[in-house]
Order: structure tokens, then C-alpha cells, then sequence
């Protein structure tokens, strides 16, 4: 289940357009994010209100644009662009972009600051009296 739809998507972005496998990508989106916050969130966002729902959700969106700008699902699955190349003396490097590795994805920089403050990345060990 995807935890953020179409309009929600275009009103965090503006003026970015609805990709046209949007509910595919954004359902992948959700899932990393959930995986990201040790599936702290489930299925649904009902259990959660407020800023902490508007943080997972612009999360969600942020990571749903990054997938976006690489590619779609295969950037998902770990299918990546060409890097680099070179033919006899022309050499081409793209520019690499930043990005956090959580248990083996790649989620947004942006994404993981909108998950920070939520508490739902922590992975310690809590420990009462």
C-alpha cells in the first residue's frame, strides 16, 4: 500500500508532474521507507497522526521523486545508469549524486531527514527499570 497518492505527490512538489507509473513507484517508495524505519509503520498510516504522518508521507514523496530521477523501479532493483565510459582518448563521468545506504537501499538524503525527528529509524535497544 502506497502512503501517499497523485495529490498529495503534486501538492508537496508543485509543479512536478505525476510520472506515469506513479502508483507503482510511490508503493515502492512506501516500502523502503517503512524498511527504512525497521517496518515500524505496516500497512497503514492510521496508527499515526500529525507531524509524524506528514514527515512519513513527505518522505514517501521525496523518495518516490528520487526513484523517479533514476530510472523508475529498476533503480529500485538495483539496476544502474552507465557511470562512466571512455573510447580511445574521450572520457565521460557523470556526476555522482549522495545517497544513504539502509540495510543495502538507497534512500534520499532528504527522505531520511524527514524520518529523523519521527523516531522510527532508531535501531538501539531500549532498556526499562
Amino acid at each position: 500500500m502506497a502512503y501517499i497518492d497523485a495529490d498529495f505527490y503534486t501538492m508537496f512538489w508543485g509543479t512536478v508532474a505525476v510520472p506515469d507509473d506513479f502508483n507503482v513507484l510511490a508503493r515502492v517508495a512506501s516500502t523502503q521507507i517503512d524498511a527504512a524505519c525497521r517496518y515500524r509503520i505496516g500497512d497503514s498510516l492510521d496508527n499515526f497522526t500529525g507531524d509524524v504522518k506528514s514527515r512519513i508521507q513527505s518522505a514517501v514523496a521525496v523518495q518516490t521523486k528520487y526513484l523517479v530521477d533514476r530510472g523508475g523501479v529498476s533503480a529500485a532493483m538495483g539496476v544502474s545508469e552507465v557511470s562512466s565510459a571512455t573510447i580511445g582518448s574521450f572520457s565521460y563521468s557523470a556526476a555522482s549524486e549522495k545517497s544513504e545506504a539502509i540495510d543495502g537501499m538507497d534512500i534520499a538524503p532528504l527522505a531520511v531527514t524527514y524520518l529523523l525527528s519521527t523516531g522510527l529509524m532508531y535501531a538501539g535497544v531500549s532498556v526499562c527499570e
